[in-house]
């Protein structure tokens, strides 16, 4: 396990290092009021990318529990795949005005655009299952290197061409269209027979696993629903810095993930959830004090002066991170152990509630509304598991 957690931890460095340089060129070429409102097309995005991810997270469970049929798996899914893309493209199509109303955006077009990320993402996604179902890190993380190093180019030759928001958005979709066919070739078995998987199996993990691949992006999307596009842009900033911390600890768990699968049962499962939320509480304390000693220079040279008065923000949202990081963890384990679905929703509902309901026009408190609900529930999960714990006997 430590040299898988090696493999996905230098890739998550360099990933993130070529995420910062592309936010960077994003947000000094666009300025605080268009970053502002590409941070809302890149937050569907990652929602999207996520949504993938629960089905990919569904592949890994199937082919881990079916071995001996791992390809014809792997050929439903892709099937599976391509349907619900379609599905999710034409409804964003659709629906697009309504979309741009509800979130105070400029127009539709750009919702066309991540509709498209979206489609190609769903696709890719069933090629990244098999090599995470075969704890083949190594490869998984060289493929989620060179997507993100593909995308960043696509991103700076697009931009500079003049594409602005578009070009931002564009680069996304043709990085995953190469990566495809890439892993396309490598995994093969296109053609033969599928192993078809209940859809009430899919649709109850899917229930379970959604919430946890979704709340981690609320708080990007509402933002110009609530602030001006100008503060919009400043809590773009700070957020993309934060959720750093969050994205490193979550990929970490896809280390993990696969060893709960097959640990469900046993005492074990449970040390390595004590192990998964002692390492998230190191790693946040670890940028906590950085940002503290070194960051505001950092910050600056990031975005610029025209962003600064984000920093004052960055320490407090990574506090309100750590219980949203750990509830995320506490929803993955309760998929684990299929248990405690109304809970899981009732806290997804409440959390999306406050954004719509609440005002949080003052950044402070759209930060202290985000750090108050996610500890709540995270003391409600805890008990959760405690008896799930008691009654496995364990």
């Amino acid at each position: 396990m430590f040299k898988n957690l090696s493999y996905v931890s230098i890739s998550f460095i360099y990933i993130n290092l070529l995420g910062y340089l592309f936010h960077i060129i994003v947000s000094r070429q666009l300025g605080p009021v268009k970053y502002g409102e590409f941070i809302v097309y890149y937050s569907l995005i990652l929602v999207g990318s996520n949504v993938a991810g629960i089905l990919g997270n569904i592949s890994v469970k199937k082919i881990i529990e079916n071995p001996e049929l791992k390809f014809e798996t792997l050929r439903f899914f892709r099937i599976f795949n391509l349907i619900v893309g379609l599905i999710f493209f034409l409804l964003i199509i659709i629906f697009s005005g309504i979309i741009s109303d509800f979130l105070n955006l400029t127009g539709s077009f750009y919702l066309y655009l991540v509709a498209l990320a979206i489609l190609l993402a769903l696709i890719v996604t069933p090629e990244k299952s098999l090599i995470q179902a075969d704890k083949n890190f190594k490869s998984l993380s060289i493929i989620n290197s060179t997507e993100l190093t593909m995308r960043f180019f696509f991103a700076i030759i697009l931009i500079f061409s003049g594409y602005e928001i578009s070009g931002a958005i564009l680069s996304t979709p043709f990085a995953l269209l190469m990566v495809f066919f890439v892993l396309l070739y490598l995994n093969d078995h296109v053609f033969g027979k599928i192993n078809p998987i209940h859809l009430k199996t899919i649709i109850i993990t899917i229930l379970y696993i959604s919430p946890m691949s979704i709340v981690i992006y609320f708080d990007s999307i509402f933002v110009t629903r609530v602030f001006s596009y100008e503060n919009a842009g400043i809590y773009g900033s700070f957020s993309v810095l934060g959720k750093t911390a969050l994205y490193f600890c979550l990929t970490l768990f896809n280390v993990f993930f696969p060893e709960f699968l097959l640990l469900k049962d046993s005492k074990k499962m449970y040390k390595i959830i004590r192990l998964a939320n002692i390492l998230t509480f190191s790693i946040y304390i670890v940028i906590i004090i950085v940002v503290i000693l070194v960051g505001k220079p950092i910050y600056e040279f990031l975005f610029g002066y025209q962003y600064i008065s984000g920093f004052q923000y960055l320490v407090p949202y990574l506090i309100a991170l750590i219980p949203l990081t750990l509830n995320s963890y506490n929803i993955g384990l309760l998929t684990v152990l299929e248990k405690y679905l109304p809970l899981i929703y009732f806290y997804l509902i409440s959390y999306l509630a406050g954004f719509i309901i609440l005002d949080l026009s003052k950044i402070i408190v759209y930060i202290g509304y985000i750090f108050l609900i996610n500890f709540v529930f995270y003391l409600v999960f805890l008990i959760a598991l405690f008896l799930s714990k008691k009654n496995h006997s364990i």
